[in-house]
């Protein structure tokens, strides 16, 4: 909706300093949610956008810990295979963050907006980053998973949750996404143990970049 009010809403939410709690490590969750759903109200329209990248950019200056973790992954939401530079040398720079789920989530971010694009910036980021996480399992598979979106059925396919250059919301797109990056705030217990078939609700932003013609015959 590019709603200005529902976006100051949620950075008042993210402004609250909690404590960490060990016995409930859910508490902080929405704080983390709120991260995304910031994305969620600014996609589609470039204003929006612009001002939304200016918001988690300031996020992810003065945010608690578990605020930058699902700052990557909103940076995704709001470019998804659209490679921005301003948004790659960000999320270039998270990659090697000292927290791991930053990290984490960076790499898996550089996939989405480069998904199809063939970008050789991205695809070079991403040849260091296997790398330099040559020695870390978790690390190395999530820069594989990235290495495949950004070849996404070799070029020929793109990442788009909108119909009509972008004028209408594909919502069951958006879903798919959506459950990707939710998975996403807590990798150790889905995507990198044995629920990685979560990555498969990515099918449902899958577009061809091509139009192919058919008649009666289908030929």
């Amino acid at each position: 909706s590019g709603s200005v009010l529902e976006i100051q809403k949620l950075l008042s939410v993210l402004s609250e300093h909690l404590e960490d709690d060990e016995k409930d490590p859910l508490k902080n969750m929405h704080q983390e949610v709120g991260v995304l759903g910031l994305a969620l109200i600014a996609m589609g329209e470039d204003v929006g956008t612009e001002m939304a990248l200016r918001s988690l950019d300031h996020v992810l200056q003065y945010g608690e810990v578990n605020i930058r973790r699902a700052v990557p992954l909103a940076l995704a939401m709001l470019s998804v295979s659209n490679p921005r530079l301003t948004v790659m040398d960000t999320l270039s720079k998270l990659s090697h963050d000292s927290d791991e789920r930053v990290s984490q989530n960076a790499i898996v971010a550089l996939g989405f907006i480069g998904a199809g694009t063939n970008n050789s910036r991205i695809a070079h980021m991403l040849r260091q980053l296997a790398v330099y996480y040559g020695k870390e399992p978790n690390h190395l598979f999530l820069v594989r998973i990235a290495q495949g979106l950004l070849r996404l059925g070799k070029g020929l396919m793109t990442l788009t949750p909108f119909h009509s250059d972008g004028m209408v919301m594909n919502k069951p797109a958006v879903g798919g996404l959506l459950a990707v990056m939710h998975s996403a705030f807590d990798m150790k217990s889905s995507i990198l143990i044995k629920r990685h078939y979560l990555l498969y609700n990515i099918v449902s932003v899958v577009r061809a970049r091509c139009l192919v013609t058919v008649d009666e015959e289908l030929k």
